[in-house]
This record gives structure tokens, C-alpha cells and sequence, in this order.
């Protein structure tokens, strides 16, 4: 059994991300609309409940969000003014 490295346990969210993203395209160029949608449905859930229920993980999704949509600038604003939650201004 092969452990992880910390860098591929950070990035096991993305890889797992990609790959569902395969499967959902797949589903839609087999013409599997209603599947797609229900496993997008259902992913979009999961995720929700993670970061309502986890304060970590939370965080570092906003972080991330934060910089690849604003850059870090604006990031730093946001959370000296409070409305990005405090538990994300790390």
C-alpha cells in the first residue's frame, strides 16, 4: 500500500474533480442528460455540505476561489474588511 505525499493528498480534491468531470462529459456525448445532471446535482450537494460542516476545508476553497478569481490583492482586501469570513484570512 502506497502512502501519500502531502502534495498529492492537497491535490486529491482536483484529481478527483478531473476525473468526475470526465465521467459527466462522457455522460453527455452518450446523450445521458438527466444522469449528468443528477450526478452534477449530487456532487454540487457534497461539496455544499463539506463547507458548511468543515471549517478547513472551507477555507481553503475560499482561499483558492479568492485568488485564481480576484488575485491575491484583492484577497487580502476582502478579508481585512470581513466579507470573505474570518476564517479564511489566514
Amino acid at each position: 500500500m502506497s502512502r501519500k505525499t502531502p502534495k498529492q493528498a492537497k491535490l486529491a480534491d482536483f484529481y478527483a474533480n478531473r476525473k468526475f468531470s470526465k465521467q459527466v462529459r462522457e455522460l453527455l456525448a452518450n446523450g445521458q442528460v438527466v444522469e449528468a445532471r443528477v450526478r452534477c446535482a449530487a456532487q454540487t450537494d457534497e461539496v455544499l455540505a463539506r463547507l458548511n460542516g468543515d471549517a478547513e476545508y472551507r477555507a481553503e476553497y475560499y482561499k483558492c476561489v479568492c485568488f485564481c478569481v480576484f488575485g491575491v490583492g484583492a484577497c487580502v482586501f476582502l478579508c481585512v474588511l470581513g466579507g470573505m469570513g474570518e476564517d479564511i484570512c489566514v
